[in-house]
């Protein structure tokens, strides 16, 4: 009996020790947010200065990112620490808080359950260390200025305007976030003059990190004596760093100028008024590099003007010399890029990207050809250089008869049929004319070799790229009929991606053709000062951006969808 006894508790202990070792499973998923049992100072509690704020719940919570979830207004500049313990959450104050003073404390997702991580649903405290509450608020709605997305968990940031310090150089008086949905709201303020600003906060130092980070701000100081609503702001990425030459020196077989941010436009002058080709190194536009074409020995005085995108502007004296190196030049590239030709209109609309200057062209090694009866050259009244001359855009309008009634459109993107004697070409393609035909006789674009020389002496390569026909019905069209007394805007055609795809300038009824099956969304961007571009604004000057507007129904939806066939609109836009 004694051994039985003895292995009977031996059994038992194992078995608690194996249960005490892993938690229960099973049972519905806890869905329940703590609830908040007490406070201490009471909510809307007067006249109390406290040392420390202690939050009792209804079952075990912990802390998450508690010093950046948990926002006290106005901000508190002494030191304090946030600790929780079983179901309680303290913030312990070093030194007392501002006399007169209304407290606000935002706990957003600081605080959750212990098991799921449920957050309390909008809790809040206020209290006063003086004998009321301030009862005033602002509050509104932050989108991205380009997709008019709504920007969720940007600080908002209120400060005095009396104050010489924003977003730019110091901490805000009063701060809170946005919810998922982009809405904010400042509440317990004190009367008096504001300036408000929102910012996707990336290093959580309270200062745009102009660079890196998007902002925005309420142009006109707001004037609190009730609470407000609808106080909306946009934001974008917009460097507004002064602008500075980093280097200019010579970079292998070139000369560079670097810069410490994109440069919209240049220009570079000489006392002589020497031709110099240049273009931007990359797409970053923050290096532009200038050729040696004319052997230039000694070293040659140059003023470089530089413009970025608030309109700033700076000119450089620079001394450009090249010295001997062993380096060789870049290779040469070149991209095509080609729009659908429909059968109906025969347009064929494309174009060439050059990472060097083009200094030389030979026209008669380009042309499309469609079939041994039917090539088509280029003349000036086809294309047109950007100001760089690395970039060249091209238009011709084929017969569409031709397209129809021709092998080309049956024949598109087919190689030729076994058997078929290619047209001559003739062997010694450096000296190639507008005879000379494609080996290929799938219906294309030639660029020949040689086609093109650079600033470096590079000749490009031989480039075909093949035609493709396209039939309308396969489209839909996008009908924009545009109400406004502005006189020049760019209407935009959006695709899913927020890529621009077409686009109308300052026509106030017109259709979108040619569009692929899809959703868009159409963009205005609206130059209300007229000066031939949308300007981005600047917080220097406190001046906002032009208008950036969205199409939306009545029903206040934005995206258009289009299918093949399809006619939509009228899409009415009034601004």
């Amino acid at each position: 009996m004694k051994v039985i006894h003895l292995l009977s508790v031996s059994a038992l202990l194992t078995l608690f020790g194996c249960a005490n070792q892993t938690q229960p499973t099973g049972g519905p998923k806890d869905k329940t947010p703590p609830v908040l049992l007490r406070s201490i100072p009471e909510d809307r509690q007067t006249n109390i200065n406290p040392k420390e704020i202690s939050l009792e719940f209804d079952e075990l919570i912990k802390l998450k990112n508690a010093k950046e979830q948990i926002l006290i207004t106005p901000r508190v500049v002494q030191e304090y620490e946030i600790t929780s313990k079983r179901n309680r959450v303290y913030i312990k104050f070093k030194e007392p808080l501002n006399d007169s003073t209304t407290y606000t404390l935002n706990f957003r997702e600081g605080i959750q359950d212990l098991t799921e991580g449920n957050i309390p649903s909008d809790l809040q405290l206020a209290f006063s260390t003086g004998p009321y509450l301030d009862s005033l608020s602002i509050q509104g709605d932050v989108k991205v200025l380009f997709t008019n997305k709504p920007a969720k968990d940007i600080s908002i940031l209120l400060y005095n305007s009396n104050d010489t310090l924003s977003i730019l150089n110091g901490p805000p008086v009063y701060l809170t976030k946005t919810t998922d949905k982009g809405h904010y709201e400042l509440s317990n303020l004190k009367s008096g003059a504001y300036d408000l600003y929102a910012l996707s906060d990336k290093n959580k130092n309270l200062m745009a990190e102009v660079k890196s980070e998007a902002y925005g701000f309420y142009p006109e100081a707001i004037k609190l004596d009730s609470s407000i609503s609808k106080i909306n702001i946009e934001i974008q990425n917009l460097d507004i760093s002064p602008l500075k030459k980093l280097s200019a020196r010579q970079s292998g077989t070139t000369f560079e100028a670097k810069y410490n941010k994109f440069i919209t436009d240049y220009k570079i002058e000489t006392h002589d008024s020497l031709p110099l080709h240049s273009n931007f190194v990359d797409e970053t536009h923050k290096s532009i590099q200038i050729y040696n074409p004319l052997n230039i020995q000694d070293s040659l005085q140059i003023y470089l003007t530089v413009n970025d995108s608030i309109n700033n502007n700076q000119t450089d004296t620079i001394y450009l010399k090249f010295e001997p190196t062993l380096r060789s030049p870049r290779n040469f590239t070149m991209d095509v890029k080609l729009d659908k030709i429909f059968v109906t209109d025969g347009l064929l609309n494309g174009q060439l990207t050059f990472n060097k200057t083009i200094t030389q062209t030979n026209g008669d090694s380009i042309f499309i050809y469609l079939d041994s009866l039917n090539i088509f050259h280029f003349d000036s009244t086809h294309l047109k250089w950007n100001k760089t001359k690395d970039q060249l855009t091209f238009n011709y309008k084929i017969d569409p008869t031709l397209l129809t009634t021709s092998s080309s459109t049956s024949s598109s993107n087919k190689p030729p049929s076994p058997g078929t004697k290619p047209p001559l070409v003739k062997e010694n393609v450096e000296k190639e004319t507008k005879t000379t035909a494609p080996a290929d006789k799938s219906p294309q674009l030639y660029i020949g070799y040689s086609t093109f020389v650079s600033a470096e002496n590079d000749s490009s390569a031989l480039k075909t790229t093949n035609l493709s026909f396209t039939k309308p019905e396969l489209f839909g069209i996008i009908l924009v009929e545009i109400q406004t007394d502005q006189t020049s805007y760019s209407v935009q055609l959006l695709d899913s991606k927020n890529n621009v795809v077409q686009s109308v300038e300052s026509i106030p009824k017109f259709n979108f053709n040619k569009v692929s099956p899809g959703d868009y969304r159409i963009r205005v961007l609206v130059d209300a000062n007229n000066n031939g571009l949308w300007d981005p604004g600047n917080i220097l000057t406190n001046t906002p951006s032009e208008p950036v507007i969205f199409y939306q129904s009545t029903e206040g939806n934005q995206t258009l969808t289009i299918r093949a066939n399809w006619e939509l609109g009228p899409n009415l836009i009034q601004f």
